[in-house]
């Protein structure tokens, strides 16, 4: 809901961008001095821009599939401040990766990422509607493993990243990716409720004799 009115303020003002993108040089440069508080904000504000309607649908379709579910462990509250906290995480990793350059990053990805991260931790046993492309030798919705989906969607970010480093040309901020995946999986590990332990020893034996 909020990156959806965020996209139609940035096609009627495409100001908005510029002025709420993250810049990661900024950290490291005069801005931070100047203004930390509009430099720190823009960490969770560029998590609500995106560059089109590809950009916003691919995040979205994410966050429908692995998100509810997440939220409902979570709580509203709790997730709200963990999507905004793993979108600014992987905001800084992607500074650190590139080298705190001047490229304006935009997007959910990082947040939904997060979300990934999260979901790997807390639902082991899930499986997911994956569409298989009409090319391969299987074609439509088959279920797999969510944590197979996850663990290879992961490995294709992180090979991204590093190619990106080595020169290939891209617009996508692949270390967000990875850095929000890490700061969701951290993040679960301290805020997701745990499951309650079954008593031990005779308390157990003292449950069956009644």
């Amino acid at each position: 809901m909020g990156s959806g009115v965020a996209l139609y303020y940035q096609w009627i003002d495409p100001g908005v961008t510029h002025q709420y993108a993250f810049v990661g040089r900024n950290l490291i440069s005069r801005p931070i001095l100047q203004d930390p508080l509009r430099v720190l904000s823009t960490l969770v504000s560029s998590v609500f821009l995106h560059a089109g309607l590809a950009h916003i649908g691919t995040n979205m379709l994410f966050l429908w599939v692995f998100g509810d579910n997440v939220e409902d462990k979570l709580g509203k509250i709790k997730f709200a401040f963990f999507y905004v906290a793993c979108g600014a995480l992987a905001n800084i990793t992607q500074a650190i990766f590139t080298g705190f350059g001047s490229t304006p990053t935009i997007g959910a990805s990082g947040a939904v990422a997060g979300v990934l991260g999260a979901y790997f931790v807390s639902f082991k046993g899930a499986r997911v509607q994956t569409f298989i492309f009409p090319w391969s030798i299987f074609t439509g919705l088959i279920p797999i493993p969510a944590r197979f989906f996850i663990v290879l969607w992961f490995i294709m970010q992180v090979f991204a990243g590093f190619g990106a480093l080595a020169g290939d040309v891209t617009n996508v901020a692949w270390f967000a990716h990875i850095g929000g995946f890490l700061a969701g999986w951290v993040l679960c590990k301290w805020m997701c409720p745990k499951p309650p332990s079954l008593p031990r020893g005779p308390r157990l034996e003292w449950i069956r004799e009644r």
